[in-house]
């Protein structure tokens, strides 16, 4: 018998996807604001992420890749963030 641990390994596995999801969805609640705020298009947001992080679409980056989008956003344009923050407390 191996020291391999079947159900150890699977629920790191489904909490890594959790993490996952999560990160992505945070991700993506940063950027869209960019165009969904009327900042720019979406295709000028889209192309704004690639040229500042190298990242072309959330879907193919892991957690880091997700935190890193949400920095560069929040780094490049602080104030928007501020005043959604102020906007979703009214």
């Amino acid at each position: 018998m191996s020291g391999y641990d079947l159900d150890a390994a699977n629920a790191e596995w489904a909490a890594l996807q959790r993490d996952i999801g999560y990160q992505k969805r945070k991700a993506h609640e940063t950027f869209d604001q960019l165009w969904e705020s009327g900042l720019m298009t979406r295709s000028e947001a889209y192309a704004w992420l690639r040229d500042t992080t190298g990242i072309a679409h959330i879907a193919d980056v892991g957690p880091e890749g997700c935190r890193e989008v949400r920095r560069a956003c929040r780094r490049a344009f602080p104030w928007l963030y501020i005043l959604l923050a102020l906007e979703s407390a009214w």
